[in-house]
């Protein structure tokens, strides 16, 4: 199965624990709560989708002096939009790395920074220990949503292929891939300058902020697609283990914060 040709979910298949299909949840949730999600979500994808063509504009720039990592992290956050009290903000913190060995392999760096993180004694704030930057706009109140990966590799090509195919960085395309802590998955793949800048996004869960109404052209996929796609699938896999210590590590520091306030208190 191609990555940009889904069908119905299929059954049988083992999802890595945490990764339970999750419907949107109608008649539990208000469609207020679900517009919010579904929200969420697209600022998710639009929030990757810049981040890849940076992404590629910066790899391209560097590739002869100090050549870039073709895999960059985006660790998701959510608080609440100061101008639009009902909305969530989508913020990040980013992290990419100078091309080597060591994060050369999508999958593994996922796996070893997961085993990384859930070794460190809590409190770990990702957004100051491991990243690169993060959003100006982010607060303190900000609280760990998901994580998105940014890749220069497509179903067309790696990036090590693209490079010396192209002339201009415009035309360098990318891929994104983004776990919520939702339970929804997106995957996504953004063209060049040549093929019209197109960029389509498959996600698990709605993107539709009204009924009817969505703010970015979108299919919908079964988890179970992106799970047996040779494709996504190990990279969805320990994307969704890196994001559930993730969420974790948050919800520590989190609670640390919590506790010091009332000592302060008391």
């Amino acid at each position: 199965m191609g990555p940009t040709a889904y069908g119905q979910s299929q059954p049988g298949i083992n999802r890595p624990q945490g990764m339970d299909e999750q419907p949107d949840p109608i008649g539990e949730a208000s469609m207020l709560d679900l517009a919010q999600m579904a929200d969420l979500r697209h600022q998710a994808a639009q929030r990757l989708r810049k981040m890849n063509v940076l992404h590629a504009r910066h790899a391209w720039e560097k590739r002869r002096s100090d050549p870039l990592s073709p895999y960059a992290l985006a660790f998701l956050y959510k608080q609440t939009d100061p101008f639009r009290r009902d909305r969530q903000l989508l913020t990040a913190s980013t992290k990419i790395w100078l091309a080597g060995p060591e994060v050369s392999n999508l999958p593994r760096l996922l796996f070893e920074l997961n085993q990384t993180i859930a070794a460190q004694r809590p409190p770990y704030d990702v957004r100051f220990a491991l990243a690169n930057r993060r959003d100006d706009t982010m607060t303190d109140k900000a609280v760990y949503a998901g994580l998105g990966v940014s890749s220069l590799d497509t179903h067309t090509g790696t990036w090590e292929q693209v490079r010396s195919q192209v002339s201009r960085d415009s035309d360098v395309p990318g891929s994104i891939r983004v776990v919520m802590t939702d339970g929804s998955v997106m995957v996504g793949e953004r063209r060049g300058l040549a093929e019209f800048n197109t960029f389509q996004v498959h996600s698990t869960h709605s993107l539709e902020v009204a009924p009817g109404h969505h703010l970015m052209q979108w299919s919908p996929v079964g988890l179970d697609n992106l799970i047996a796609d040779d494709y996504h699938g190990q990279i969805v896999r320990w994307m969704n283990e890196l994001s559930t210590t993730l969420a974790w590590a948050d919800n520590q520091r989190i609670a640390a914060a919590q506790a010091r306030g009332r000592r302060r208190a008391g």
